[in-house]
């Protein structure tokens, strides 16, 4: 898929992010001596091209949802820890919003992802 819009223009915010969610990825994957060799020939497809497929799309959506889920507050308890569940609160909002923001990118980027990974009333993801 392109990663710029046939008619020249950047694309929204949402595809900026989505675009930047994408490099990170594929640099992440494809580094150092734990790097796989199919996500080095992704780099340098996403670099020469500034395209990728949607296999690629969903890794990095799916890594969206996942940071979500990495800073969900464990449920509430007695010990009374309202600071803290406040705090990892905000942090989950803020990936949510990101891993929404990558989401409508990839979309608008021309990518067709799995609708569990899309956000919405219905979603399964985040």
């Amino acid at each position: 898929m392109n990663a710029t819009p046939d008619d020249g223009h950047a694309g929204s915010s949402d595809a900026e992010e989505a675009r930047r969610a994408i490099d990170t990825y594929l640099r992440q994957h494809s580094a150092g001596e734990a790097g796989r060799p199919e996500a080095a020939e992704d780099l340098r497809q996403w670099q020469e091209t500034g395209t990728t497929d949607d296999r690629v799309a969903e890794c990095v959506a799916r890594e969206a949802w996942d940071a979500v889920q990495d800073v969900t507050p464990p449920p509430p308890d007695s010990s009374g820890g309202q600071p803290e569940r406040r705090a990892g609160q905000v942090e989950q909002t803020e990936q949510h919003d990101r891993a929404c923001r990558i989401a409508r990118g990839l979309r608008e980027l021309g990518h067709h992802l799995d609708e569990t990974l899309l956000p919405g009333p219905g979603m399964a993801a985040g």
